[in-house]
């Protein structure tokens, strides 16, 4: 009895050992199977056979060229941009100081509204009448007849 005991114990080892080894196979099939999905494509370059140093250097002479237009084309954008930048900065100086005085003669304005006119003339006089557009000169002089 001890024998078929045995031999029912080494079948059914290598029956679990043989099952596991099968799921083992099954696993690693479908793992490679994803992983080739997921894997992106490695481009292999067109032409395979090296010429040798001859070949190698004219592909980077081209490479090389190629880089050489795009640095001059970007250097060119930059510059445009950076001459861009120093317009609008002096743009929004200009803007700055239009608010600015736009800005006062709200203030005389409320001055003259609240008669106060001795304040009203002195903000009048701290406005550059020069740096003003032309609907706040068109309001600085209707002021400016008004006070004087």
């Amino acid at each position: 009895m001890q024998s078929k005991n045995n031999n029912r114990s080494l079948f059914l080892y290598t029956a679990l050992i043989f099952i596991a080894a099968i799921l083992i196979i099954i696993v690693a099939f479908f793992g490679q199977k994803n992983l080739d999905q997921t894997r992106v494509p490695v481009k292999q370059p067109e032409n395979t056979v090296t010429d040798g140093i001859s070949q190698r250097a004219s592909e980077i002479s081209e490479q090389n060229a190629l880089l050489i237009t795009q640095n001059e084309t970007l250097t060119t954008l930059n510059n445009e941009l950076m001459n861009d930048k120093k317009t609008l900065e002096d743009r929004n100086k200009e803007l700055e100081i239009n608010n600015a005085n736009g800005n006062l003669l709200c203030t005389v304005y409320q001055y003259i509204n609240d008669k106060k006119l001795d304040d009203a003339k002195e903000v009048l006089s701290t406005i550059n009448a020069d740096a003003l557009t032309d609907a706040q000169k068109l309001i600085y002089n209707n002021i400016k007849k008004i006070l004087y």
